[in-house]
């Protein structure tokens, strides 16, 4: 009660604005793009982008240049997740707005991915992260009929498991995620001459993994 007080006489003063379960402050700074979006993350300065040796920085540093940007890839993928599950309700004003977003978010969030690999490039939980991500476009782009993106999409999600890999030969999640996607490319997408290719792939890197996680007694119940 005392904290719902405190916050009505906030809100009388002009400093809050006080929205269901949510509180946004209003008084000293505006929010820059308005306060019923979230697009702030573009008003922020990426310094390392200025910085010609910031590939060479040390791991923690590199490791917030590299999350952001994932997480900003992550935040676009939610919001078209969001947008596309209210589109087909919507009357045609607000839809044709929408559409233009999940346009605009579909474009940005490979050059997000693609920065959060560059900086996060000896980190396999990134690299790992950053294939789900790409998993998650082609899925998006298998559900709009658009085979040739999925496809796209799909190989470069691959591709990031496979250098978690190798940047991790413990990194089993990397191991199980890449043999799951290239199951489905050779489900989907794959020509005849491919399929013996991947498949065996997937045999060696169960293999590798299964070898790999019997010599750590941590790993001794996933094995299984």
């Amino acid at each position: 009660r005392v904290f719902s007080s405190v916050l009505s006489e906030l809100q009388r003063e002009g400093y809050i604005l006080v929205r269901g379960d949510r509180v946004y402050f209003v008084k000293d700074y505006d929010h820059p793009n308005g306060l019923d979006t979230l697009d702030y993350y573009k008003f922020y300065k990426n310094r390392w982008k200025e910085t010609p040796v910031s590939l060479w920085w040390d791991y923690l540093t590199r490791e917030i240049a590299a999350s952001y940007n994932y997480g900003l890839a992550q935040y676009y993928i939610d919001r078209i997740n969001e947008y596309t599950s209210v589109t087909n309700i919507l009357e045609p004003e607000p839809r044709k707005e929408i559409t233009g977003k999940i346009r605009e978010y579909i474009n940005l969030i490979p050059d997000h991915i693609e920065e959060s690999a560059k900086y996060g490039y000896d980190m396999a939980p990134i690299l790992h992260n950053g294939g789900m991500l790409y998993y998650q476009l082609s899925r998006y782009y298998s559900g709009g009929g658009n085979v040739e993106e999925a496809k796209k999409y799909l190989l470069k999600a691959m591709e990031l498991m496979k250098r978690a890999i190798d940047t991790d030969m413990f990194a089993f999640y990397a191991f199980v995620r890449y043999s799951i996607f290239a199951v489905e490319y050779v489900n989907n997408f794959a020509s005849p001459e491919e399929e013996g290719k991947y498949l065996d792939e997937v045999k060696l890197l169960m293999d590798m993994a299964i070898k790999n996680m019997s010599y750590r007694k941590e790993y001794k119940d996933i094995t299984k």
